[in-house]
C-alpha cells in the first residue's frame, strides 16, 4: 500500500480513538493499521519491480510540496468501515493521481477506475468484525465525539503487510518540508 502516515499529535488522537472503540465496542482489527491516508490500495509488486517502484515514488515525492488538510468529523462506508473524514482536497487528489500513474504498471492489482478518480479520503477507525450490533454501537460511540484537526501531508510511505499488521517499508519525504 502507498499512503501518507498521520503522525504526531493528530496520529496519537486517532490511535486513542481506535483504542477507545476497541475497549467500548470490541472492534480491534483497525488497531493493526497505522493511521494513514491511502493513495494506492494494497498490492503485490510484480517480480523485479520493487527498485523501479521505489525510484518512481522518490521522483513523485521530490515533485511534491507539503500541504495542509483538514480532518473533520466522522463518516462510514455502509456498515463496514468507520473513519475520520477528510475535507475534499485537490492537492490530495493530485498526489493520488501521480502515485496511481507511477505505480500502475509495476504492481499487480485491478482497480475500479471510477473509484480511483473520485476517492473519498479518510483515516480508518474501525471495521465491521462480525457482530451485527457493532454498527449501531460504533455510530453511538462516535456520536459522542468530535474531531477537527489540521494535518500536514509531507511524505509518501510504502507500507508492507506482515500478516499481523502494516509496517513502514520505506518513506519518501516531499521536497519542501513545510508549505510555502
Amino acid at each position: 500500500m502507498i499512503a501518507s502516515l498521520v503522525e504526531g499529535d493528530v496520529g496519537i488522537k486517532i490511535h486513542e480513538l481506535k483504542e477507545e472503540l476497541a475497549k467500548n465496542v470490541g472492534v480491534t482489527r483497525a488497531l493493526k493499521n497505522l493511521p494513514h491516508i491511502t493513495f494506492h490500495p494494497p498490492f503485490e509488486v510484480r517480480s523485479g519491480n520493487l527498485a523501479r517502484l521505489t525510484k518512481r515514488l522518490e521522483e513523485i515525492a521530490a515533485r511534491q510540496k507539503a500541504f495542509s488538510i483538514q480532518l473533520s468529523g466522522f463518516d462510514h462506508f455502509e456498515d463496514r468501515v468507520w473513519f475520520v473524514d477528510i475535507e475534499p482536497s485537490e492537492k490530495l487528489l493530485g498526489v493520488k493521481h501521480d502515485v496511481m500513474r507511477g505505480a500502475s504498471s509495476l504492481v499487480s492489482v485491478r482497480l475500479d477506475p471510477e473509484k480511483e478518480r473520485n476517492p473519498h479520503f479518510h483515516v480508518t477507525l474501525a471495521f465491521q468484525e462480525g457482530d451485527p450490533t457493532h454498527p449501531e454501537k460504533i455510530l453511538s460511540f462516535l456520536g459522542t465525539k468530535q474531531f477537527e484537526q489540521e494535518f500536514l501531508v509531507n511524505h509518501l510511505a510504502l507500507l508492507q503487510w506482515t500478516g499481523d499488521g502494516w509496517i513502514v517499508d520505506r518513506m519518501f519525504t516531499f521536497s519542501t518540508p513545510t508549505p510555502s
